[in-house]
């Protein structure tokens, strides 16, 4: 099996949900991580809950899955596969907005950047992320923008230092001079961070696949997956 990224931060990909039912939570359904010669997907405590619950989305997991046992291939399971970039020239723009090199095609570096979300099903990609050598996780994202906001987000320099506060019901706010212009994506009210720091890195005139923000966000926490909504099922350790 080739190298599967360039970028050696990236430790795995969660396989996320958002709830159709209120509150609408996002929930971790699996994880995938992958060694020198073999992928592996794991559900979550979580992931299996939910999926019992909607058990037709079981097929777009595999066989082993569904008994509580763990994916291991060379192949990357198809809920991955098929969202990731196929190398047409109609996606160098894709690649271009997440600050990706097009010839590199890394797909899963475009998966942690982009979301992976798709019109074929419920689901979209969230990274896990090794700290550097000072603790720090660095993210990127592009945020759900408010609509009231959007032409006030449309002058916001690259480079910009954004704000963010925790709201109430735990979702986080993202602020420009203390006005909530955007919200952070709700895999980041799992993490048991200590800080976060929101930077623009990319903002378009006009919204590209329907989005115009790329934030960078360098998070601290020694602990950073050690939230119940990470537990692999088969696991009694937390998935670091």
């Amino acid at each position: 099996m080739q190298a599967v990224t360039t970028d050696s931060t990236i430790n795995g990909l969660y396989i996320g949900y958002k709830d159709i039912n209120p509150p609408h939570q996002w929930y971790p359904l699996a994880l995938l991580t992958w060694g020198k010669s073999e992928y592996c997907l794991e559900i979550t405590q979580i992931g299996f809950k939910i999926l019992n619950q909607y058990p037709g989305y079981w097929m777009a997991f595999p066989p082993e899955c569904r008994t509580g046992g763990v994916y291991r291939g060379k192949h990357l399971p198809a809920t991955i596969d098929k969202r990731m970039p196929s190398g047409r020239n109609d996606e160098r723009e894709n690649f271009e907005f997440f600050n990706l090199e097009y010839q590199q095609l890394d797909g899963i570096a475009f998966l942690s950047k982009s979301g992976g979300r798709s019109g074929i099903d419920p689901f979209d990609i969230y990274p896990q992320i090794a700290p550097d050598a000072n603790g720090i996780h660095t993210f990127h994202f592009s945020p759900g923008i408010l609509p009231e906001s959007s032409e006030f987000v449309r002058q916001i320099p690259i480079g910009t230092q954004l704000q963010h506060r925790i709201e109430q019901d735990g979702s986080i706010a993202i602020l420009k001079d203390e006005t909530a212009i955007a919200y952070c994506h709700p895999f980041f009210s799992h993490l048991k961070f200590t800080n976060i720091d929101l930077e623009v890195e990319q903002n378009l005139d006009k919204p590209y696949l329907g989005m115009r923000l790329l934030l960078k966000a360098k998070v601290s926490g020694k602990n950073l997956y050690h939230s119940d909504a990470f537990k692999v099922w088969n696991s009694l350790v937390y998935s670091q």
